[in-house]
């Protein structure tokens, strides 16, 4: 059993591509860039997020709000969510959020815990922080910026439509704990269980 799950991994699932289905997808991603983000990190993230199916809205940039910004120089990143989610844009389901700046959540009994990104689980926000994320090298394999963001954007926006932490390493759903070798070391794709968990609710990648 382990040995199939495995190659269905490696093969990868057998579900089908999204722009076959000829129908409007369910779920509307609004993608905003918040600080410093790159034009050209904002549109990966923004393609990536295309060749699921969903359709994808920019959303005007802005700046990180001042109220959720801690002495740490960290902004807290659950209030953060919740606001924006109390104001999302009508013909929006969802709303990723690329930043500059640091985040920070309560966890482990630490009222400011450093984070790589934050989504409540089936929530509507997801948050990515780009401020640890410098181009890293993992065995021969050279990984940009703009590729961990975009893996950490696709784990993050992931958790809003219910898939859970996965035990597979290289899967998207793999919990990088904060670690950008660990998110490095995972790949752009999820495990057969993770892509069914979006397959359910009509996300199919």
């Amino acid at each position: 059993m382990t040995l199939l799950v495995a190659a269905a991994f490696l093969i990868g699932p057998s579900l089908p591509v999204a722009s076959s289905r000829g129908v409007k997808p369910l779920f509307t991603i609004g993608v905003q860039a918040v600080g410093k983000v790159s034009k050209d990190d904002l549109r990966a993230v923004a393609q990536s997020l295309k060749r699921w199916w969903v359709a994808v809205r920019v959303l005007p940039s802005s700046q990180a709000p001042k109220r959720f910004l801690l002495s740490s120089g960290r902004y807290q990143a659950q209030p953060w969510a919740e606001e924006v989610e109390r104001g999302i844009p009508k013909g929006i389901d969802k709303v990723l959020i690329l930043t500059s700046v640091d985040l920070s959540a309560r966890r482990e009994g630490v009222e400011d815990w450093r984070i790589l990104g934050y989504s409540a689980h089936k929530g509507k926000v997801a948050l990515v922080s780009q401020s640890r994320l410098l181009g890293l090298t993992v065995g021969s394999e050279k990984i940009s910026k703009s590729d961990l963001t975009v893996r950490l954007a696709l784990h993050e926006i992931s958790g809003c439509f219910g898939v859970e932490e996965c035990y597979w390493t290289k899967c998207l759903g793999y919990p990088h704990r904060g670690s950008v070798k660990r998110l490095a070391e995972t790949t752009f794709q999820f495990c057969p269980r993770c892509s069914n968990t979006l397959w359910q609710v009509g996300v199919i990648i």
